[in-house]
Formats: structure tokens, sequence, C-alpha cells
């Protein structure tokens, strides 16, 4: 008989559940993030069946009713609809615990939903699990979302799982499949690092083609990975395309990004150096080529490269310069109009041939150190300078 941790071992089950049981002990509520939908309803079905487990770690576990709410699959719209939905579940005298699958609908096409959840933390005290496959905790959404309580009581990060949970996996799965050869099990488990779903994919595969040639190459894992970059944010994906290049020169902006790479175990670092934990997406990336890197005006008049805010790269005058480059790509900048812009109306007074030179040296060089290239911006000898759209 299977035991109620299978398929993962007893470190892994508890580094999974034992956080979701204490936000429940605690009468609070969490986020859950890094899960994507596919995974949720089988982590959540997972959870609920190990009575032995809840009755054990939960120390109100008789005095509670666990309810799963799936956004994505109930015709949920308003707040009447889960009002009613959760009166037909919840047993009398027990304390809710909604599971909140597929959360991400929240944030665009549900957001009205996100206030009722809230106020059943206070009014009947329940306890709210939501399940996010997105970092709900970048600046991007905190701003729209820092009204709700019940999403910044206590936050729950999924990372992959680590080669030894992976490899004990990969062995259970084993027996509801084929048997494979030590080789083949070891080509898995370096390829698809700690991401379960490419390694039963993988697994799945061989056993009903014993095709060891296609392992990862395969129409359908070439999918799943598609799908794993498509996920992502796009901050996200260009961090993974500077590793995947050995450049390891992050600006500001991006360390929010790097952060949740390294807590979902995305990346490793050893040193000052990086990698991608997962062969098999750092080489979808390199296949992909090298992503291109675009400048933009974005909310708030801001410069954005590749739709994250900028400015603080630049100096005032640069960043005014930087705009009307922007505004008028492969257009000559007469040098006297760049100095006006850089350096005031009264620029004549201050204005030198060599001065102006070094100004678009230094402005030039932090183009550079953000990737754009050493030509973005060129030099029209005795009339200006010309900002290359790429």
């Amino acid at each position: 008989m299977a035991s109620h941790t299978d398929p993962f071992n007893q470190k892994a089950f508890n580094n999974l559940f034992l956080p979701w049981v204490q936000v429940i002990n605690q009468n609070e509520c969490g986020v859950i993030l890094h899960v994507p939908k596919r995974d949720q309803n089988y982590h959540v079905k997972q959870f609920l069946e190990a009575t032995p487990f809840l009755s054990t770690s939960i120390s109100t576990f008789s005095q509670i009713q666990l309810i799963t709410i799936d956004l994505g699959a109930l015709a949920l719209d308003d707040q009447l609809d889960v009002e009613t939905y959760i009166d037909s579940k919840l047993l009398k005298n027990k304390r809710p615990v909604l599971l909140i699958l597929d959360a991400d609908i929240l944030l665009l096409e549900k957001p009205n939903l996100l206030s009722y959840f809230d106020r059943q933390y206070h009014e009947i005290n329940a306890t709210i699990l939501y399940f996010f496959s997105r970092n709900i905790l970048y600046d991007k959404y905190v701003s729209s979302l820092n009204q709700y309580t019940t999403l910044f009581q206590n936050t729950i990060i999924l990372p992959y799982f680590e080669s030894e949970e992976a490899c004990y996996f990969l062995t259970r799965r084993e027996k509801q499949f084929c048997t494979l050869t030590k080789t083949v099990k070891a080509k898995i488990l370096k390829n698809c690092g700690g991401c379960l779903w490419l390694i039963k994919e993988a697994l799945r595969y061989y056993c009903k083609t014993k095709n060891e040639k296609e392992l990862f190459t395969h129409q359908e894992m070439i999918i799943k990975l598609q799908i794993l970059l498509n996920e992502m944010e796009h901050e996200e994906r260009e961090i993974l395309h500077q590793i995947s290049i050995k450049d390891f020169h992050f600006i500001s902006l991006q360390q929010p990004y790097l952060t949740f790479l390294k807590q979902t175990n995305t990346v490793l670092q050893k040193n000052n150096k990086y990698y991608i934990s997962i062969p098999l997406i750092e080489e979808m990336i390199r296949e992909n080529g090298e992503m291109n890197n675009r400048l933009s005006i974005g909310k708030n008049n801001s410069i954005q490269l590749n739709k994250v805010p900028i400015d603080l790269a630049f100096s005032k005058g640069e960043r005014k310069l930087m705009h009307v480059f922007i505004e008028h790509p492969n257009m000559v900048i007469a040098r006297e109009k760049t100095a006006e812009i850089l350096w005031g109306s009264n620029s004549g007074e201050i204005y030198t041939d060599w001065a102006l030179d070094q100004a678009i040296w230094r402005l030039r060089k932090k183009c550079m150190s953000l990737k754009l290239g050493r030509k973005i911006i060129q030099t029209v000898k005795n009339k200006g300078f010309i900002y290359k759209k790429t």
C-alpha cells in the first residue's frame, strides 16, 4: 500500500506541506508562489488525502473544514457565486480553510473577488491559502494589491526539487511506467533538474518508445519547455538569457527577479557565478538565440528596457537625451541640440566639443552596461548623434 507521502520522500513531503499547516495553525492566510496551474490540483489533492498527516499536524483538525475553490474550473463570476458555493460545502460549526486554486485569475479577470476573500478572513475567521503561478510580490503587482491584507501575511515559495528528492520521485514513478536503465535514469535527472513535470514527461516518452536518442527533443518535451518559459515574467527570461551567455552583471532593477529565481531553485549561485538548474531550459534559451533588448517610454514617462523602468541608470540630463533619442530613432540630433538637452538652454556657456564627446561616451558606456550594444548611439561626423533602434 502506498504511503501518504508518495511520490515524495518524507523530507520533500514535509518541505512542501508543513508551511501550509503552519499558516492554518496560526489562523492566518498565505500565498503559495511558483505553483503552475497543472501542479496545483495535484498538490492540493495529495494534501487533502494525507489524513494521518493532517490530523496530527493541524492542532484544530477536527474543528476545520478544507474547501477547494478552483477559480479556473468553477463558474464563479461574482461574490454571490462564491458565497453560495462555500455555503453549499461548509459544515455546521466548522471553521473554513479556503484553498484558492488558479489565483492568478484574481489579478486580471476577477479582482472583485479579492475583496470578498479578504472579508472572509475578518468576518468568519477563515484561513485562506492562495495558489499563484507568478510572483505577486514584484513591485508591479504589489502597488495594486497592497490593500488586501490576506495576500501579505505569509509567503510560501515552492521551489524546484533538490536532486535527492527528484531521484526519489523518478524511482517511485518508474514502478507505474517501466524500469529505466541506470544510464537513462541519470540522463533524465541531469537534464530535467528538479522539475518533476519534465522528469515525468521524459519517463513517459521513454517507456512508450524506448527511444533514448530523442528523449529530450521530442515534440511533447519541446512544448512543455516552451510553456515553462512562457509562464515566466519577461524580466526573468532576460536574466536566464544573461546567465546562459555567462553575463553575470545585473542592474539593481533586476535584483528582485534574480532573487526570486534563486528562491525557486531555477538559478543556482556558486561564489560569483550563476547557473540555470535545468539544463533543458538553458539549451532552449540558447537555441532561441539572443534576446533583443528594446528601449521604450513607459508609464509616468519612464525609460524602460524590455518594459522594466531604468531611469535610475541615467543622470537627469541623460534621461532627457535618451527620451529624445527613443522618440526620434534613426534621426540625427545636432550637436548643439544635444548639448542643450543635456545641460539646458545655457549650454553655450559650458559647451565644448570635448565635453560633449565625453558626455556621449559616458552615455554610450551606460548603454553598453545595459546590454544595448556599443553602436546604439552613433556619431555622425560634424553633424551630431543618432540613435539606432534595434
